[in-house]
């Protein structure tokens, strides 16, 4: 609760928070959502670890890892306003893969709920064949693949933006997360292996969320202040 929480009273000792609005709500959120978790914890003991509210217990967990991401970019990032630095098709591209990400994400929650590490081998699992769901949850994770090669290769003329770094660390962590999806599968799903595959969906999520963040830039100072002129010269 404190880490989550240090944001703000390091933004408001520092007094970066009157003028970084944006990362006071972000940290607000994230420390919100701990006090959520816990309770989330507690109701899924209570129903004896049911798949889908375990499954929702990682969703929540996915949702502050990306809340925290954007956070620590916009850390980082120049306060103000801000442009597309990528072309348009590669925006599209992005954001397009976020989705087929998160499309993963929640199919490899349901492997997971049909497959022998639910929680508990008494719990009850899905119902759903596995073999079929490990095929299904596969789709989305190959087209995620294939989609990150279109932006590690587009990233590389990109001048200006950590697009191009963080999309190679996308590409790196999905073929690890292949790999041990893959061995994982054709040894029995031996849990020390599921737990490292939810760990680096987790770190999928944020890498992706670096990649969606880093698709813009500050705006030129020369611009803003045209802009902030031609406000003036209207009022």
């Amino acid at each position: 609760m404190y880490l989550c929480f240090f944001p703000l009273s390091t933004g408001y000792q520092s007094g970066s928070f009157p003028s970084r609005r944006d990362l006071f709500w972000l940290a607000f959120a994230a420390g919100l959502g701990v006090p959520f978790q816990a309770v989330l914890g507690g109701i899924t003991v209570l129903i004896k670890l049911t798949w889908w509210v375990v499954g929702l217990h990682f969703v929540t967990s996915i949702v502050l890892v990306a809340l925290t991401t954007v956070f620590l970019v916009r850390v980082y990032a120049v306060p103000g306003p801000r442009v597309r630095a990528v072309p348009g098709w590669y925006a599209v591209t992005a954001y397009i893969t976020s989705v087929v990400v998160a499309v993963t994400i929640v199919l490899g929650i349901v492997t997971t709920g049909t497959g022998p590490h639910a929680g508990d081998p008494a719990t009850p699992r899905t119902g759903l064949n596995p073999e079929i769901i490990e095929h299904v949850h596969a789709i989305p994770a190959y087209l995620t693949f294939a989609l990150t090669l279109v932006l590690v290769v587009g990233a590389w003329r990109l001048r200006g933006t950590p697009v191009r770094r963080f999309a190679l660390l996308l590409l790196a962590v999905e073929l690890v997360q292949i790999t041990v999806g893959l061995i994982q599968s054709n040894t029995g799903l031996p849990g020390i292996l599921v737990g490292i595959h939810m760990t680096l969906a987790a770190t999928l999520a944020a890498v992706m969320t670096a990649v969606v963040m880093s698709l813009t830039a500050a705006a030129p100072r020369d611009a803003v202040d045209a802009g902030s002129a031609a406000e003036s010269v209207t009022a």
